[in-house]
């Protein structure tokens, strides 16, 4: 189940939404596959809370570091285009629920 999700990932083109994935030690399996993703253009982040919160710095941390990776794969001929990435407040993410049309909130 694994190696297909992370096939999934390594295929996936233009945009990915994050949505509860930290990028901490458990996940950095994810992190490098997107790092060598050479059809991924943009990533969007969700954060909870305060986004100085210890937790959300350490994700971004994390992200950081994927993103140094990224640039090393570009220096290598690996991957051409940079990682755009983008923070959300997970918040004022309507994911499940279309029938909101208040127009209060990102809806993917």
């Amino acid at each position: 189940y694994l190696s297909y999700c992370l096939g999934k990932l390594e295929r996936i083109e233009n945009c990915l939404v994050t949505l509860g994935l930290s990028f901490g030690e458990s996940d950095q399996h994810i992190a490098n596959v997107l790092a060598h993703n050479r059809k991924l253009k943009r990533l969007y982040i969700g954060l909870f809370g305060d986004p100085e919160s210890p937790i959300n710095l350490d994700t971004r941390k994390q992200v950081a570091a994927m993103l140094e990776k990224r640039k090393m794969l570009i220096q290598a001929n690996r991957v051409r285009n940079e990682l755009e990435v983008e923070y959300y407040d997970v918040s004022t993410a309507v994911v499940w629920d279309t029938s909101d049309e208040s127009g209060k909130g990102i809806k993917f």
